[in-house]
């Protein structure tokens, strides 16, 4: 009941992180699965397909509903894509625009813009930018939604034949005729309501005749007091006779005046005003002052008009929010599934549509849940290097393969890589995008945990060893049998048999008890023996080429420093394969890293000694003596208590006689301060020799 109800696959920050599925090591995303696929179009778009990347989808029809939304828009809606997509380039981030003028109309939000601006006519200029901005993205929206009613069942011109329409139910919904006639005809009405192209260079909306009838009324009194005052300038003309050389000027206060030449001669009725200019006199008169009085006051009404258009035409706008989120999320959804389209169409090699098995079918038909994939490569980001990777097969769970996989092989092979592109390849599958491989059948994954790399966390008094247990307790305490897991060199940071002993015992968990498919790469090659007998275990390994004679040794050079006996071993030269082959890698070549490394070669050459010494030495334990409660192979843990049995009995007798002769007559205390024959008391020794005859059943 829980898998039927869980909608999306968990992904914690560890394997975000550890995946670079966001961002890369170095905190940029070149690289990064956002980098491979976005060619989204839109911040929106975009943002959405973040939000699919760190939630991707769990339930099987959720995934085909995209798969098939994908394979319409790289088929039959390809064109119409190519041609929306151009529509949509340079639209700004219209869901933040829209939420952003919506907050502007809440009661008490007005002061937001006083801390930021110094006069009203910034702040309302501002906002008159934003509301055309938002118009004209929507509108661009429309547009690029238009380009898909050709291919489109309902749409007038739509295609004639099943094989030329969408056939995509989620595509379908997306373009919903009832949903974009409302938006479309909202849109037609605010775009109606003024010149907004006017407007965006101005600062000014100025609403279309009809819109606002208070500012209708201004502009009309407005036009009539003009119109007096041409009037009056005619008669004026007439009755000075001065013709087109008597105008008006407007004075400081707003007030029209008459300049008339000095030729002409005026009656008493026109006032003398100062200024003016050589040749020509300024006047007024009563019917003059009425006449501008009216028209200032008409003005000034037409102004209070406009001042309160901008407010009112914002208020419009926001009415229809809901409109308008409708609209900005489909086409977010359609910019994510555009870009998911491209990016298969423009996908170096070749790509395929997952096929992903139901629970109920995987257990019934399948068996376990399954990771199958044929030819995998990993999706990487940078130019060039998609084509060069090595495809792998992988298969992990169903009838015929063991859910986990014990990965050895050389420093530099390729391991980590693996982990990380089969991973990825789940990911890719679950958010309803294709995969660069050749086929990939797929369980719904219902969580990935990811324990790789090393760091530590100082300031919470963390370390490196501390951080790797603690992500590797969550996947213990939270990964179920649908999950994949991804281990990397666990227990490298402590104590190699301490290391190892806990690797052993995670890896005996996951495979065992939880059953959950993964990889565990690793360099404590015993695991590969312990579990070669597992049957939820696989051993497998990332080939590679040995050159160059193994274990061949030269005699130094003058100057060279010896690495033992005066001979100094030839460190083999390894090509990697990348290809995961059966079975287990025998060393992990790590001296031939330190020599690409550039590690001085007398360095490289006296741990290539070591490690052939420590290797070929005869009788010296090796992790796979370890075992789970008494340290030692029985056989093996015979035979050394009965040397240290021996050894300790020999101890014994040294010591006793030591203290028997007259020449040494030391006390036990003298004994025990390393004074004496011994560095131990007679009695210790005595009481460690009893117990190992005890561990080892021997007789005193």
């Amino acid at each position: 009941q829980q898998q039927q109800q869980q909608q999306h696959m968990l992904l914690n920050g560890a394997a975000l992180e550890n995946l670079e599925v966001l961002e890369n090591a170095e905190g940029g995303v070149g690289g990064t699965l956002l980098s491979v696929l976005d060619h989204c179009s839109t911040p929106f778009g975009r943002r959405r397909l973040r939000q699919w990347l760190c939630r991707p989808l769990y339930q099987v029809r959720d995934i085909e509903l995209r798969q098939d939304a994908v394979s319409d828009l790289m088929t039959v809606a390809a064109e119409s894509a190519g041609a929306a997509r151009k529509n949509m380039s340079g639209i700004s981030d219209l869901e933040r625009a829209v939420a952003r003028l919506a907050a502007s109309t809440v009661e008490g939000a007005a002061g937001r813009d006083a801390d930021h601006v110094v006069l009203y006519e910034d702040a309302a200029r501002r906002k008159v930018k934003a509301l055309t901005g938002a118009i004209r993205d929507l509108q661009a929206v429309s547009r690029a939604v238009r380009k898909f009613y050709p291919v489109l069942p309902w749409a007038d011109g739509g295609g004639g034949g099943d094989e030329a329409c969408i056939s995509s139910k989620l595509l379908l919904k997306l373009f919903e005729q009832s949903r974009w006639s409302q938006i479309e005809a909202a849109l037609d009405s605010l775009a109606q309501a003024a010149n907004w192209s006017e407007a965006e260079k101005t600062g000014r909306v100025t609403p279309a005749e009809g819109v606002d009838t208070r500012n209708d009324a201004a502009c009309k009194a407005v036009a009539q007091c003009q119109a007096a005052l041409s009037a009056y300038l005619t008669q004026v003309r007439k009755q000075l006779g001065g013709g087109d050389k008597i105008n008006y000027v407007v004075a400081a206060s707003r007030d029209r005046l008459l300049e008339v030449p000095d030729s002409c001669k005026v009656t008493k009725e026109f006032t003398v005003d100062a200024g003016g200019k050589k040749g020509v006199k300024r006047y007024t008169t009563e019917r003059l002052a009425q006449l501008s009085s009216e028209l200032r006051d008409a003005e000034d009404e037409r102004e209070a008009a406009l001042s309160v258009v901008l407010q009112g035409m914002v208020r419009r706008f926001v009415e229809d929010r809901e409109l308008w989120v409708r609209a900005v999320e489909a086409v977010a959804e359609l910019d994510a599934l555009m870009s998911l389209a491209a990016h298969a169409l423009n996908a170096e090699g070749s790509v395929c549509r997952p096929k992903l098995l139901p629970p109920a079918q995987a257990q019934a038909v399948r068996g376990p849940p399954v990771f199958e994939a044929k030819g995998l490569r990993h999706p990487s980001g940078l130019p060039g290097l998609l084509g060069s990777f090595v495809p792998n097969d992988v298969s992990l769970g169903g009838p015929e393969h063991p859910a986990f996989i014990v990965l050895t092989g050389p420093n530099m092979g390729g391991k980590s890589t693996l982990l990380r592109q089969v991973c990825l390849a789940a990911l890719l599958a679950q958010i309803g995008g294709c995969v660069p491989a050749d086929s990939l059948t797929l369980s719904p994954v219902d969580a990935i945990f990811v324990r790789m790399g090393a760091k530590d966390h100082i300031m919470t008094g963390q370390s490196t060893f501390f951080v790797e247990l603690a992500e590797t307790a969550a996947m213990l305490h939270k990964a179920t049998s649908r999950s994949l897991v991804a281990l990397d060199e666990l227990g490298r940071g402590t104590a190699t048999l301490d290391g190892a002993a806990i690797a052993s015992a995670v890896l005996h968990h996951m495979s065992g008890q939880i059953g959950c498919r993964g990889l565990f790469a690793t360099h404590y090659h015993h695991l590969s023996s312990e579990h070669a007998q597992d049957p939820n275990v696989a051993i497998m390994h990332m080939a590679c080429a040995v050159s160059g004679p193994q274990g061949q040794q030269h005699t130094p050079m003058e100057g060279e420093e010896e690495a033992g006996g005066g001979k100094e071993e030839v460190v083999p030269e390894v090509t990697f394969l990348y290809k995961l082959v059966p079975g287990a890698c025998p060393k992990s070549y790590g001296t031939n890293v330190a020599r690409l490394a550039g590690l001085p070669a007398s360095v490289v050459s006296r741990a290539a000694h070591m490690s052939a010494t420590t290797v070929s030495e005869p009788g010296a334990p090796t992790p796979m003596d370890v075992d789970e409660q008494q340290g030692y192979q029985k056989p093996q843990q015979q035979d050394g208590c009965a040397l240290l049995g021996e050894d300790l009995k020999h101890a014994v007798a040294e010591v006793a006689k030591a203290c028997a002769t007259s020449n040494h007559k030391q006390s036990n205390a003298d004994i025990e301060g390393g004074n004496g024959a011994g560095a131990l008391s007679l009695d210790h020794l005595r009481v460690l020799q009893q117990q190992a005859q005890q561990l080892c059943g021997m007789q005193s």
